[in-house]
C-alpha cells in the first residue's frame, strides 16, 4: 500500500494505513486496516487495480506438485503447455469494503464472471 501513493506526509511523519487484523479462509485471506483520517474509502477503491497488479506481478512457477498430476501415457508436451498457460492466466482478485475498517479480501482463485442458475419447479 505504501507504493500506491496513499501515504500522507505530516511534517516529518508519514501516515500510512495500519494493519489491524488478518485471517486465513478457505477462499483466501482477509485483511483489516485502519486508514488515515484524511483518506476516504473511495481513495482506496480508485487504487484497486494497482493493488491487484502488485499482488499478481510475481512469476508463476510450475512446482513439483503441479507435475504430479501429469499423465505420462499421453502427450506430455501438450499437458505441459496447458499447465503453463493455466499458470499465466491465474490471478488473485481483491474485493474492498468498509465498516469502520478497510477490509481487503484477497481471493486465491479468479472469481467466476458468470454463475449458471436453473430455477427449481415446484
Amino acid at each position: 500500500m505504501s507504493l500506491s501513493g496513499l501515504n500522507v506526509r505530516d511534517g516529518k511523519d508519514t501516515l500510512t494505513t495500519q494493519l489491524v487484523k488478518k485471517k486465513q479462509y478457505e477462499w483466501g485471506r482477509e485483511y483489516k486496516y485502519r486508514i488515515q483520517l484524511c483518506r476516504s474509502f473511495s481513495d482506496y477503491e480508485a487504487k484497486l487495480k494497482v493493488f491487484e497488479d502488485g499482488l499478481n506481478n510475481r512469476k508463476k512457477n510450475i512446482t513439483f506438485s503441479d507435475l504430479k498430476h501429469l499423465d505420462f501415457n499421453k502427450d506430455l508436451l501438450l499437458q505441459l503447455h496447458k499447465l503453463w498457460k493455466a499458470k499465466l492466466t491465474e490471478r488473485k482478485e481483491i474485493e474492498l469494503s468498509y465498516d469502520g475498517l478497510l477490509i481487503f479480501r484477497v481471493y486465491d482463485k479468479t472469481l467466476a464472471k458468470e454463475v449458471s442458475f436453473t430455477p427449481i419447479q415446484y
